[in-house]
């Protein structure tokens, strides 16, 4: 991953305003564990392109892996909004309402996940646990 890494410097290097770059770069350093960093780089796209989903849907990665949740869906609910069909970004939020309790909203994205993706075995299950959970109330 360190070689991901050097060349997305020199790529930077070459052309500082390339949101692409940045957001690849981040998601490189997220990779090896480096997520501060890779948080700044992200971030840095979408200075560049505000936009960006695949740069929401990284920063939001990040932002879970740090244990920072409200942050993480609110990255991932940006990025669902310029490209509402990311399966991977409706099941993350879900996993995420699901953890704090909100079982009727992370079904909503599960449900979506499922539509997205039919074979995420890892969604259905999670809904299906979900949806288990809801009729029983």
């Amino acid at each position: 991953m360190e070689e991901a890494v050097v060349q997305y410097r020199a790529a930077l290097a070459l052309d500082p305003a390339g949101a692409e770059a940045h957001n690849n770069l981040g998601a490189a350093l997220a990779t090896a564990g480096r997520f501060d960093e890779a948080a700044e780089e992200i971030s840095e796209a979408l200075r560049i392109s505000s936009t960006f989903s695949d740069a929401h849907r990284n920063l939001g990665l990040v932002r879970m892996k740090q244990g920072r949740d409200d942050e993480a869906i609110r990255e991932f609910t940006d990025a669902l909004r310029s490209a509402p069909m990311l399966a991977d970004v409706h099941y993350n939020v879900a996993v995420l309402l699901a953890r704090r309790g909100d079982s009727a909203e992370a079904l909503e994205h599960l449900e979506a996940a499922v539509r997205l993706q039919p074979a995420d075995q890892a969604a259905r299950r999670l809904r299906d646990a979900r949806s288990g959970a809801a009729t029983k109330r």
